[in-house]
């Protein structure tokens, strides 16, 4: 059910991203800054304040994810940082070769 979820999901963005690109000539890195702005905001004021706050029933009773260590862990530790950043550069340039090959063709 998970594996099926997630392949609708998907296929359901690639779609609605050719309709943007196709039918309202949005160009590729505006629709990657518009998903990148999306998947911030959900990301920071929905998933993460959700996974901080959840009660935690293991033995160790901590929290499932610490946004602020994260932070305090990358801004300390310039290589975390580096690696961090790399990530982020190869997503948006994997999404913009991708929508630019959706461009051309169909999703």
């Amino acid at each position: 059910a998970v594996v099926s979820t997630q392949s609708t999901g998907s296929a359901s963005q690639m779609v609605i991203e050719e309709i943007f690109i196709k039918k309202h000539n949005v160009p590729p890195v505006q629709v990657v800054g518009m998903e990148g702005c999306f998947g911030v905001l959900f990301m920071s004021l929905l998933v993460l304040p959700i996974c901080y706050f959840a009660p935690s029933t293991g033995p160790m009773k901590s929290l499932h994810d610490d946004a602020i260590d994260a932070l305090a862990q990358m801004y300390n530790r310039w290589p975390i940082m580096i690696f961090g950043l790399m990530y982020l550069l190869s997503i948006a340039f994997y999404n913009f070769f991708g929508l630019s090959v959706t461009k051309s063709l169909t999703a």
